[in-house]
């Protein structure tokens, strides 16, 4: 599972990086649990589409329907201003088992 994992989350990078060249990774992968279950998070950094750059914060985790995302986006000097609201979404999320 972690593998798929890791395989799942990097085929969606590619993809969200073909969309979105300026895309980036700013920040290690970590895993996290969303509902019990494994998920995979990274920092990225982008052009946001109001100017300037802005964090994202994608957490990722499959399901048996394919995977699921999240992509939670503030600007870069605003970012640690709702970090705590994202982690409150996040830990929000129930899945279906």
């Amino acid at each position: 599972p972690r593998r798929m994992l890791d395989t799942a989350a990097d085929q969606l990078l590619v993809r969200l990086k073909q969309s979105s060249l300026k895309l980036k990774e700013s920040g290690p992968r970590e895993r996290i649990e969303i509902d019990g279950q494994t998920a995979l998070s990274v920092k990225l950094t982008n052009d946001s589409p109001l100017g300037g750059s802005e964090t994202e914060w994608l957490v990722a985790v499959l399901q048996p329907q394919g995977m699921l995302y999240f992509i939670c986006a503030a600007p870069v000097s605003e970012y640690a201003d709702y970090e705590a609201t994202f982690q409150t979404i996040i830990s929000s999320v129930r899945l279906s088992q």
